[in-house]
């Protein structure tokens, strides 16, 4: 379901002041703490209330708890407070040392201004700089600004209005707020001409992480821009290509559309809102989109704004999927209207994650009824197949985090250590051929069938490398065929008598967003997924999964052999130097070589270039007579194949 959107509301009238008043009514950048003569509370009576961090190169801690604690790693990907004025310190609301607490307690903690004296001001505004990060309690509804005249009644404001809690990160949707995120509110009805007004920040949550804020404005010049075109107004909601990397061979018709919005003033006339897919290796444009909203209101949201289908016939290589505006110079906030999603087009390789640095270790946190972490889960991609006929399944690879221990507060307050990826553990994997029979978003166990079937030991350092294997075909002998148009789906099983507190994880990023390319699919009646699981003693899948912008590090290759006898070696069984290279490049090779042993150099589309015999570990060759660009350095035998990308530069 789409998310609702809501958008803060403003006046549409320039603001006003008499010749020789000062707009500024009330600035604060905490440069001297948090002011004396504000009220900081805690109603819950644990102790937890807004605090002044000074130094904002650091880091909170449990004897130092002023400041954020460090969130930066990558599941969080949080930095310092990204204020205006950071350097001065700012206002903070630190949950981390209170957590013992906050189990099942909710806390309440309110941070209110002393008395702004608005009179004679027929317009007043309030602008801050925040950053907020929730986890149990959402912050759409539980991080609040209210206003009064007397202290007693409020009328409240949401700055954070599409904010959710979870366990997974869509930065500005899920878990954090952008970092800063800059609120702005039209508090005129309440605040102008008056002579007492109070400004309170208001937080109820449990195990949340912080709330800081920073330069504090209360004026009576309007600060909402005369043009903002926002095409992420609530949520990145961009429809991608349905896997990240995919096969030449499997190419399928893509389906795009965007968001739209005037944060700003004004109403725009004919805005031209583009989609572009650029050959990122060669920089060509190979198709552009557009479409024209004749009439953008201020506080009017433009959902679904579809282009023509897009059907890849560039070949293999790199490429850059953009969402933007053309036409709009005067736009101040150009952040939010240009967004790029990069895609690969491969030889043989299905794949819905990004390589990045960037990841997470990803298990199902469910509680059962004993209030303990249910082991037994099963989670995977899914896939869809247009044209199977004579391509068979080559090998899985996945990625599995290094051990790792997590320790969890059960509803009776007990902690409890759980040991994640502990070395001995097997975990199942799966390959399910579906049949959506019931056209619906659930893979019910009438409706797949186990194809393929593979185990893999948990070693307890996975994490440095892919794991590929080759898996059992349930029907016969070598490799497992593929068919037309057909739905699969690969999945990592953690089997149900596991002991309770030993776990698996699966390494998992979130650069990617397949939400709205699902959805974009479901208006042309075709139905696509991305990640799947289940949980507990269930059979039925479901495709909600962790959220469209979670995705499992789990793929597979394909092969047009249909027996089982090769075996592609690591990414690093050749190594180029040097690369990029001008001339001559040496290549080594890390594993026996075989007497009928190629290398072949091919063009990133595959083609054939040149072949050279093997009879050693290290060769040379020349390139000094190749065009600048990216070529693959293949080696084949009959039992071993391995690529390596070779970037000539003269």
């Amino acid at each position: 379901m789409r998310s609702l959107f809501f958008i803060l509301t403003f006046s549409l009238a320039l603001s006003t002041h008499s010749f020789g008043q000062d707009p500024i009514i009330m600035e604060e950048d905490f440069a001297n703490g948090i002011p004396e003569d504000w009220t900081n509370q805690d109603l819950s009576n644990i102790g937890l209330l807004w605090t002044y961090c000074a130094d904002t190169t650091a880091y909170g801690t449990i004897e130092e708890p002023n400041c954020p604690f460090d969130f930066t790693n990558g599941d969080n990907r949080q930095s310092h407070f990204n204020s205006i004025t950071p350097d001065n310190g700012f206002a903070c609301c630190v949950t981390e040392p209170f957590l013992g607490d906050l189990g099942s307690t909710e806390f309440d903690s309110r941070l209110t201004t002393s008395a702004i004296d608005c009179s004679d001001r027929n317009e007043v505004y309030l602008t801050f700089r925040s950053h907020i990060g929730v986890f149990n309690v959402d912050a759409s509804e539980n991080a609040l600004v209210r206003v009064s005249t007397d202290a007693i009644n409020w009328t409240t404001y949401f700055p954070f209005p599409n904010l959710i809690s979870g366990q997974n990160t869509q930065i500005g949707c899920e878990r954090w707020s952008f970092n800063p995120e800059e609120i702005m509110f039209d508090i005129s009805e309440i605040a102008a001409n008056e002579e007492t007004v109070y400004i309170q920040w208001y937080w109820q949550g449990r195990r949340e992480y912080h709330w800081s804020i920073d330069d504090v404005i209360v004026t009576t010049e309007n600060p909402f821009p005369l043009v903002d075109v926002s095409l992420r107004p609530v949520c990145q909601f961009h429809s991608l290509m349905s896997n990240f990397d995919t096969p030449i061979s499997q190419i399928d018709t893509a389906f795009f559309l965007t968001d739209a919005a005037q944060i700003g003033l004004e109403t725009l006339d004919n805005v031209e809102v583009v989609a572009r897919v650029t050959n990122v290796d060669n920089g060509d444009i190979i198709y552009e989109e557009n479409n024209i909203v004749e009439a953008l209101l201020p506080n009017q949201n433009n959902f679904d704004l579809v282009f023509p289908p897009y059907f890849h016939e560039a070949g293999i290589g790199n490429f850059m999927l953009t969402y933007t505006i053309d036409n709009l110079e005067e736009d101040t906030n150009l952040g939010n209207s240009l967004f790029e999603y990069p895609f690969r087009i491969s030889d043989n390789t299905f794949q819905k994650h990004q390589e990045t640095d960037i990841n997470f270790d990803l298990l199902p946190l469910n509680l059962n009824e004993e209030g303990l972490i249910i082991p037994n889960w099963a989670i995977g991609n899914y896939f869809h197949v247009p044209n199977g006929q004579g391509f068979f399944v080559d090998e899985i690879f996945f990625e599995v985090p290094n051990r790792s221990d997590l320790r969890e507060i059960s509803p009776d307050g007990e902690l409890i250590e759980y040991f994640v990826n502990d070395p001995g553990i097997v975990i199942d994997i799966k390959l399910y051929k579906w049949d959506n029979v019931n056209q619906d978003d659930f893979a019910t166990d009438n409706e797949y069938q186990e194809i393929g079937f593979g185990t893999f030991t948990i070693q307890g350092g996975d994490g440095t490398k892919i794991n590929k294997i080759k898996i059992q075909n349930f029907f016969g002998e070598g490799n497992i065929p593929l068919e037309d148009n057909q739905d699969y789906f690969i999945v990592l099983e953690y089997p149900r008598d596991s002991p309770f507190n030993e776990l698996f994880a699966v390494r998992a990023s979130t650069h990617l967003n397949y939400d709205a390319m699902i959805h974009a699919n479901d208006w042309q009646d075709k139905l696509r997924f991305a990640a799947m699981n289940k949980i507990g003693n269930t059979s039925t899948f479901n495709t909600f999964a962790f959220g469209g912008e979670v995705v499992p590090h789990i793929g597979f290759n394909i092969t047009d052999i249909s027996t089982s006898t090769s075996e592609t070696l690591v990414s690093n069984a050749i190594q180029l130097s040097p690369n990029p290279s001008d001339k001559l490049v040496n290549i080594s090779l890390d594993f026996p070589v075989e007497k009928n042993g190629v290398i072949t150099l091919l063009s990133l589309q595959s083609q054939h270039i040149k072949s050279y015999a093997v009879n050693q570990k290290n060769m040379e060759i020349d390139c000094s007579e190749l065009a600048n660009g990216t070529y693959l350095i293949q080696y084949k035998s009959d039992t071993s194949i391995a690529l390596k990308k070779l970037v000539v530069l003269h």
